[in-house]
């Protein structure tokens, strides 16, 4: 089987994403994550063999060039889940977008291995790295991830010169202290690679997907934060 014919499990896409990277992009959701997060709101992505499509890079780069002239000033960003743990597909897929002339991005949480993080860096034009929390035991209950190997990706973001998004996740009672906040801005200061970092203010629309896999769902007295409580945040890290 040829590179091009090997195939991948994705949960959804989306073909006029204007979030997730600059410009109007073509953002690809891999199935499969590692991380628990409580407060998740795609718990239907943790199970890599429960997804919605299968597409070969062939067939992948194909669906793209039919929205090109959609998305020809922003690009393709991948997403999930963990696009990272498809590894070797992810690969292949970057490499196919950049050879058609796409900016490339790539969410992740950051739980990659330097090994693997290496290969995607000259292939990534810009990483949306999610920070979640900056307590390691906050953030081992919360999401059942330890901090110190994220914070090491992002080090080694830092050393290669990427170019990074800080997406900060903040969920009332979670992680919404003035010690994160003070966390989220130490990482602004200290490395030069983060070119922002976006509030993701908590929403309550997982909540439904939670129950439809008979899952319980610890946050479910929350409700939508307003917009008027997320720009108190984001006032609280901006420059």
């Amino acid at each position: 089987m040829s590179d091009m014919a090997i195939r991948g499990h994705f949960h959804s896409k989306e073909t006029f994403g204007t979030v997730d990277g600059p410009g109007i992009r073509y953002v690809a959701f891999m199935q499969g994550c590692h991380l628990r997060c409580l407060f998740c709101h795609n718990p239907d992505t943790w199970n890599s063999a429960h997804y919605s499509f299968m597409m070969s890079v062939e067939e992948f780069v194909q669906d793209v060039l039919s929205y090109r002239h959609f998305i020809r000033t922003g690009g393709v960003t991948f997403s999930g889940g963990e696009a990272s743990l498809h590894f070797e597909l992810l690969k292949k897929l970057l490499t196919a977008c950049r050879e058609k002339g796409y900016h490339t991005a790539l969410e992740t949480n950051g739980l990659i291995s330097a090994a693997h993080l290496k290969e995607l860096i000259p292939l990534t034009d810009l990483f949306l790295f999610d920070f979640k929390h900056s307590d390691p035991d906050a953030l081992k209950k919360w999401a059942s991830a330890p901090l110190a190997p994220i914070l090491e990706s992002l080090a080694a973001l830092e050393d290669a010169h990427a170019h990074v998004w800080l997406r900060c996740p903040v969920i009332p009672g979670v992680n919404d202290t003035d010690a994160h906040f003070e966390a989220i801005c130490a990482l602004k200061h200290q490395y030069t690679c983060i070119e922002k970092a976006e509030i993701m203010a908590y929403h309550d629309i997982g909540k439904t997907k939670w129950d439809a896999l008979g899952i319980p769902y610890s946050l479910a007295a929350l409700k939508t934060v307003s917009p008027e409580q997320k720009h108190v945040w984001e006032t609280k890290i901006a420059d």
